[in-house]
């Protein structure tokens, strides 16, 4: 793959815009709970609060990972990394372990600012404003929506950056137009990709709420995370001879119970939620014919375009 020379420019937008993501959410933290009436008692449920079932309890998980996707994205910018055996691992590994730790500290702010049967009242999301304008006031709640923008400005530069990397190398592997792999200008950026991925998002983006978004797009990523899951047994019994500087720790249950909760999850979201759970599946699968077509009929290896 090819290397993009504007990448430097897009990396240095990206580290500004995750520093100063992450110290307004830090902000937020220390206000509320510096200035904010809160209760660390929230913590503790009642029985007026009742027990989620198992299903609701699999779509609260599914939505709490949604705030981990992205962790894979270094793997699209491997061809573009120096010595990627070594700085991918630990950047995914890394990544995460951050993103978990803040995770904890906001969620830790919102169960300390409201109870959970308020938590809980719909809108569920975005749960952030929520919070805000119930214990830091209108002023706050500005605050927020701020920070919201900022958060999705973020990971839009993110993905804009990272995502159109995957249709680039599927166009180099012959499984979409080779226009996708065109990268023409001085600074050599995947023009095509990227219009692709900012169409198909601009047409989810109207295509339903915030919340059935998340839930949609939830079940989508957790599909593709457990098909590349499962694509690590998978290689090793197709090419057992591959250098593998990264070894899975106890494999295979690692992979095994992954793939095991994936489907668990995945199931759930489809019998609570079979709208957005439903659709998501159908939206993976609707690959696989496409796919055997495009195999079928040799791949077309141009866009209308260049015919």
């Amino acid at each position: 793959m090819s290397t993009f020379v504007g990448g430097g420019a897009g990396g240095a937008l990206q580290r500004t815009l995750t520093v100063l993501q992450v110290g307004a959410m830090l902000v937020l933290i220390a206000a509320g709970l510096l200035v904010g009436a809160g209760d660390w008692a929230h913590l503790r449920g009642t029985e007026a609060q009742g027990t989620p079932g198992f299903g609701s309890w699999c779509v609260a998980l599914l939505l709490a990972l949604y705030a981990y996707s992205g962790w894979n994205a270094a793997a699209y910018l491997a061809g573009e990394i120096a010595d990627p055996a070594h700085t991918i691992p630990r950047t995914m590994i890394g990544g995460t372990l951050c993103v978990a730790l803040l995770y904890l500290l906001l969620n830790g702010f919102y169960f300390y600012a409201l109870p959970v049967t308020v938590l809980a009242t719909p809108p569920l999301l975005p749960v952030a404003d929520k919070v805000a304008r119930a214990r830091l006031g209108l002023a706050a709640g500005r605050y927020v929506t701020a920070l919201l923008c900022l958060s999705i400005a973020g990971a839009v530069s993110a993905m804009v950056w990272a995502g159109p990397r995957v249709s680039y190398a599927m166009a180099h592997d012959g499984v979409l137009p080779s226009c996708f792999t065109h990268t023409p200008g001085r600074h050599h950026t995947p023009i095509n990709a990227i219009l692709l991925q900012s169409l198909w998002a601009s047409a989810l983006i109207v295509s339903g709420s915030f919340e059935w978004l998340v839930l949609y797009s939830g079940t989508v990523l957790m599909i593709f995370n457990a098909l590349a899951v499962a694509a690590v047994p998978l290689l090793r019994w197709r090419e057992p001879d591959l250098p593998r500087p990264y070894r899975t720790p106890l494999y295979p249950f690692v992979p095994g119970g992954y793939l095991l909760v994936s489907a668990v999850i995945i199931g759930s979201a489809l019998a609570e939620r079979p709208v957005a759970g439903g659709l998501g599946i159908a939206t993976v699968f609707a690959g696989t014919p496409l796919y055997l077509l495009w195999r079928k009929s040799g791949g077309v290896r141009q866009c209308s375009s260049e015919a």
